[in-house]
């Protein structure tokens, strides 16, 4: 990777350092993809009853079947043990759905009801989720967002409602506990493309949603937004892809950040946060970023390598040196 600053400079895309691989498709038993796709790292100690480890890492492959799977560590570092009944979550769930496909799940806690909600989607026109008391067996929960909710979704079109992170999050004006965003694209024309916003009170009704970012800088696409939260300021991480193969550009995926106020009324984008080539020169990929602050240090999970064909790698930052290049200060 070129040399963009050092952490005492305050460099943005110099806070992270790189790790190593934490997850591998070629070490796992369920495996139809050779593909991972999608961190989501939920803290179990603390919430379930007899957990299996200290954190729970939910994933799935990104194609045909996909499946949402579990694996479990003693630390977000590793060594990751793969749950041996992948994957939890299938494509087919009667009598609620039978899709191609299930995949990109995101996990939290919601201590209104005491469980762990799963989010996903299946195909790519929907957003559900599920819900679970141990983390392993799940009830279903419902669709929490389709391709209807948009305001300006023209029946007969395709509109995908897909790669969904919910937060805990108050929207003043809204009254709302959660947030979920997720990335938006549209037979209707590229003018649809972007990450959009939806809020509720309790993580099963969802608002109709409204885009906050949309591709730019020469993107074209941007997807798998993650929400932290530093200084009473926040900031919307998301991978933005770059190039087209098929017309001879080379392609390639970087991971982009944005600053809002808690209404999400106000954006600032801050440009790049991680080069793709942070994990080597030759590697095209950073996606799904996964931010994760603990004490006085920052993990970024992401997933790396071409597409369809990944794992999951992971950096690390100071977080005094993160706060650095963020806003200016310790």
């Amino acid at each position: 990777m070129p040399a963009s600053g050092s952490a005492s400079s305050c460099s943005l895309e110099s806070a992270f350092q790189p790790g190593h691989v934490i997850l591998d498709y070629r070490d796992l038993a369920y495996n139809p993809c050779n593909d991972l796709i999608f961190p989501s790292i939920f803290k179990a100690e603390g919430y379930l009853s007899r957990p299996a480890d200290a954190y729970y890492l939910y994933y799935a492959p990104h194609d045909t079947p996909g499946g949402i799977c579990l694996a479990y560590a003693r630390s977000i570092e590793g060594p990751w043990k793969e749950h041996a009944g992948n994957p939890i979550i299938r494509k087919d769930w009667a009598p609620h759905y039978h899709v191609g496909h299930v995949s990109a799940p995101h996990a939290i806690w919601v201590p209104e009801e005491s469980q762990l909600f799963v989010f996903y989607h299946g195909d790519n026109d929907q957003t559900h989720y599920a819900v679970s008391k141990d983390g392993l067996g799940f009830n279903y929960g419902g669709v929490a967002l389709d391709q209807t909710a948009y305001a300006d979704f023209a029946k007969g079109t395709y509109d995908r409602v897909f790669y969904g992170r919910v937060f805990a999050h108050r929207i003043p004006s809204k009254g709302s506990r959660y947030v979920m965003l997720f990335a938006r694209e549209s037979n209707q024309g590229p003018h649809k493309h972007g990450i959009y916003l939806s809020w509720s009170k309790n993580a099963r009704d969802w608002s109709q949603p409204i885009r906050i970012i949309q591709p730019a800088g020469g993107a074209r696409f941007v997807c798998s937004p993650c929400l932290f939260a530093l200084q009473g300021r926040y900031y919307v991480a998301y991978h933005a892809e770059f190039g087209n193969a098929e017309a001879g550009s080379p392609a390639y995926t970087d991971i982009w950040l944005d600053e809002f106020d808690a209404e999400f009324a106000t954006r600032k984008p801050l440009g790049k946060f991680v080069d793709h080539r942070l994990f080597g020169e030759a590697n095209p990929r950073v996606s799904d970023p996964l931010v994760i602050i603990e004490g006085d240090v920052a993990c970024l999970v992401v997933a790396i390598g071409k597409r369809l064909n990944q794992r999951f790698a992971l950096a690390k930052a100071n977080l005094k040196d993160l706060q650095r290049a963020l806003i200016g200060r310790v």
